[in-house]
């Protein structure tokens, strides 16, 4: 079995920690990268939802004046929503 010189080894070693150095660099901004997409996703579903309760609020008041439209009494007058004559 042929043993390599201590000086080979130790460069081996170098070099192993220079590549792990690396990869974790690597996952690090990989990991920053991933939280500041989770933020934007979830800047994004919050507005959604926003977007959503508000269309359903706006959609409940057309139908509330659509119902008092047309639920109102008849004015001697004429068509007017309010019989202030």
């Amino acid at each position: 079995m042929r043993t390599l010189p201590y000086r080979s080894v130790r460069r081996q070693r170098g070099v192993v920690l220079f590549i792990a150095l690396i990869v974790l660099v690597a996952m690090a901004l990989a990991g920053v990268a991933m939280r500041r997409s989770v933020d934007t996703t979830l800047g994004i579903a919050g507005n959604m939802a926003f977007k959503q309760a508000t269309l359903l609020s706006s959609d409940q008041a057309v139908n509330a004046a659509y119902t008092y439209i047309a639920n109102a009494p008849p004015c001697p007058g004429g068509g007017a929503l309010t019989c202030d004559d």
